[in-house]
């Protein structure tokens, strides 16, 4: 029988109040606390290295930013990411080699059931009941200020996603989108 959390790692529904989960989350937390509040870029790196998955070299990201897990996001080399974003991975975020994201991006890999009876059930029994799913950023990727990214979303090299973008479907790559939903209006050579 698969525990909550090896639920949540292989795209079952799982309920995100198992203690196993909680734990890692707090661990986030404070790793979060003491990563935003630091003033020293040096210092602020030896903390991200504990609290990410995979840091690549030379990765920058400016505080302050919220991450749920960490231990759920991989971050290629000399990936910038600006002020006040926020990872939810429950499942995996990656984000390949020189890619920029602005201020504000969201990646939002959870999901809660669509039909409110299961979704009120879930609350009033205490097992909120959540499902995730894996989001994939390419490389040499720009995600610019305020866009959302949804879960199970893939975005392919060398695109460029317009501020204020909500990207509900996979992006192929070279190209620009934007908009709400987010939709490819222009292929790079």
């Amino acid at each position: 029988m698969l525990t909550e959390y090896q639920k949540q790692q292989t795209g079952k529904w799982y309920n995100s109040n198992d203690k196993e989960i909680q734990a890692l989350q707090q661990k986030s937390r404070k790793l979060m606390q003491m990563f935003n509040n630091e003033l020293n870029a040096d210092k602020r790196s030896k903390i991200l290295k504990e609290w990410i998955k995979d840091a690549g070299k030379e990765c920058y990201i400016e505080p302050p930013v919220f991450i749920d897990f960490g231990c759920h996001v991989s971050l290629g080399e000399k990936v910038y990411l600006n002020t006040g974003c926020t990872f939810l991975d429950s499942a995996t975020v990656s984000i390949g080699d020189y890619t920029l994201i602005g201020p504000n991006v969201q990646f939002l890999t959870p999901e809660h059931p669509l039909q409110p009876e299961q979704r009120v059930k879930s609350i009033i029994e205490e097992q909120e009941i959540e499902i995730a799913k894996p989001i994939k950023i390419g490389k040499g990727c720009w995600i610019c200020s305020g866009a959302i990214i949804f879960p199970g979303v893939t975005i392919g090299d060398g695109v460029t996603i317009g501020a204020g973008s909500v990207v509900t479907n996979d992006i192929p790559p070279r190209c620009l989108a934007y908009g709400n939903p987010c939709k490819v209006v222009k292929y790079f050579d």
